[in-house]
């Protein structure tokens, strides 16, 4: 039986869902603030501050994060990007399968090919073989002849 070509590219859909470890849903943000300059003469830039909104309870909390953080936090936010994509390509790839292949339970089931002898009770065709069945008989004397 020939493979699909979308299995080896589900397997390696994944594959790529287990290889993430950590993931974060929502947005970090940098924020720089424009103060003015000790000496009176413009601005200075401060910053980046980090911002990361999450929705809970109903409302939108913001959390402040550390310069630290923020890199292992992006990468997390980029992972679960990741995994929504990769999830979706998988879905469609799976859908995609189905109508290619039908279920293996399907392919399963044995074809069951029944005649009936004019009566009405199904037999098998092994059954009838050698008997003249009803039907001639009725054939016979209903003739016009």
């Amino acid at each position: 039986m020939k493979i699909p070509p979308v299995i080896p590219t589900c397997e390696a859909l994944i594959e790529q869902l287990g290889s993430i470890t950590h993931m974060q849903r929502g947005t970090l943000t940098e924020q720089y603030l424009q103060r003015p300059s000790p000496d009176g003469h413009g601005t200075v830039t401060l910053g980046p501050y980090f911002k990361f909104p999450v929705w809970e309870d109903g409302r939108n909390h913001t959390r402040s994060v550390p310069a630290d953080e923020a890199t292992a936090l992006r990468e997390d936010i980029a992972n679960h990007h990741i995994f929504q994509q990769a999830s979706q390509q998988l879905a469609d790839l799976r859908e995609a399968l189905g109508t290619l292949q039908p279920p293996a339970s399907l392919k399963s089931i044995p074809i069951l090919y029944v005649e009936t002898d004019g009566t009405g009770v199904p037999s098998r065709a092994e059954e009838l073989a050698g008997h003249p069945g009803k039907l001639r008989a009725l054939a016979l004397r209903t003739s016009s002849k």
